[in-house]
């Protein structure tokens, strides 16, 4: 089980961290909108703009590596899994200025965890201990930051013509290592999603994995605009949806009988 630690001088009271998480759960709650438009924007946006042989080989690459991963790996990459999930906390930490103390990766205290000894697979646990990185983002950076594609749709632009197959298979593969990983850890055990709450961490999760989908697909088209586009249109769309909510709201009075409500409460 990977996990994060965030150190502070002062702990958050009791009362406080319970605040946050009902507050996180409003936020996810309000959020819905904004994800669904997102969510929805990148099928329209994909679909109207791509022609699907051009991601053949990255398909190749994610698809490949699913098949092995089910069939013949599996488990045999959890260390690497569990490594990766936590030197993104440690990225994301140093780049919100945190102060990285600790960053470890070893064999889990639990037998049972995820692992059948006798078959020569073993389970991995880890944690990242950081200062001044309690981020939201960091937190959850391991489950919508594919950590070694990043690097691959950097030079992606200056990959030689003839290597271009080649790298397009590479970032379906470390894209399928992203989305296995993320069927591996995100469990609701797991401290990360403790810690941000379930409602908030399935909306972050799924609007970052959408958005970083869409610009993964961009580059291997070699049209970074759509990226941009996709995000302009999502915009336009969620604020579309957050006005027929406030129209929907005022036609049936909703606001004024919550106000009554607390008025009634309250006196």
């Amino acid at each position: 089980m990977a996990q994060l630690w965030i150190s502070a001088t002062h702990p958050a009271p009791v009362i406080m961290v319970g605040l946050i998480k009902f507050f996180k759960r409003i936020v996810a709650l309000l959020l819905i909108p904004l994800v669904l438009a997102f969510v929805l924007q990148a099928y329209f946006s994909v679909t109207a703009n791509v022609i699907w042989q051009d991601l053949t080989w990255m398909l190749v690459g994610l698809i490949g590596y699913f098949v092995l991963y089910v069939v013949l790996i599996g488990n045999s990459l959890r260390f690497f899994e569990v490594f990766e999930h936590e030197l993104n906390h440690t990225i994301t930490a140093m780049l919100s200025l945190g102060t990285v103390l600790r960053f470890r990766v070893f064999p889990a205290k639990d037998e049972n965890a995820l692992k059948r000894s006798e078959s020569g697979q073993y389970a991995f646990e880890g944690d990242t201990t950081a200062l001044g990185s309690g981020c939201f983002l960091v937190v959850l950076a391991p489950y919508f930051l594919p950590l070694f594609t990043i690097p691959l749709l950097v030079i992606r632009p200056l990959t030689p013509e003839l290597l271009v197959p080649v790298a397009n298979v590479a970032i379906g593969v470390t894209l399928g290592f992203h989305f296995a990983g993320l069927a591996n850890e995100f469990r609701t055990y797991q401290t990360d999603i403790k810690l941000e709450t379930l409602p908030f961490s399935v909306v972050i999760t799924l609007l970052f994995n959408v958005i970083i989908l869409v610009l993964v697909i961009s580059v291997v088209i070699d049209n970074v605009r759509l990226t941009f586009e996709y995000l302009r249109d999502a915009t336009a769309r969620s604020f579309d949806y957050y006005r027929f909510i406030a129209a929907w709201i005022a036609q049936f009075g909703i606001l004024a009988k919550l106000q009554e409500v607390v008025a009634l409460l309250s006196a």
